[in-house]
């Protein structure tokens, strides 16, 4: 991702189980197929997203935080691979099927959230059109 801010116009996921192909390449793009992208109805600006990049014992390590407050309840998926659509960047896709997203659902009488900490060798994914 660019150092420029960009403005969350979408997130989905799909459940790992629905992934038709997954074909990543060295340069960190990611051409795929899956049967249904399912749209998550958030609080708009209410997202919290950071990317970090460090080293661990292993080698390089991202991390992936993201939390975001929901308009609608979300019954836990199971693992997914996660889609966020920009409105002036390429989309980006975090997990796969060797190391998919596990969300955090918390719901309370006032609200709900979900959240996810992804950690990876490499940076998201750029999704290829």
């Amino acid at each position: 991702m660019d150092s420029r801010l960009n403005i969350i116009s979408r997130i989905s996921f799909a459940p790992i189980s629905s992934i038709q192909s997954f074909n990543a390449t060295v340069s960190g793009s990611v051409r795929l197929q899956v049967t249904e992208w399912k749209v998550i109805r958030e609080v708009k600006g209410s997202a919290g997203f950071t990317i970090s990049a460090g080293s661990g014992k292993s080698g390089d390590l991202v991390e992936v935080k993201f939390s975001i407050k929901l308009k609608d309840p979300l019954r836990q998926p199971g693992p997914v691979i996660v889609k966020i659509e920009f409105e002036d960047a390429d989309p980006i896709i975090i997990g796969e099927k060797d190391l998919p997203v596990r969300f955090e659902l918390d719901t309370s009488l006032t609200q709900k959230t979900l959240a996810f900490s992804h950690r990876s060798w490499h940076n998201p994914y750029k999704l290829i059109q």
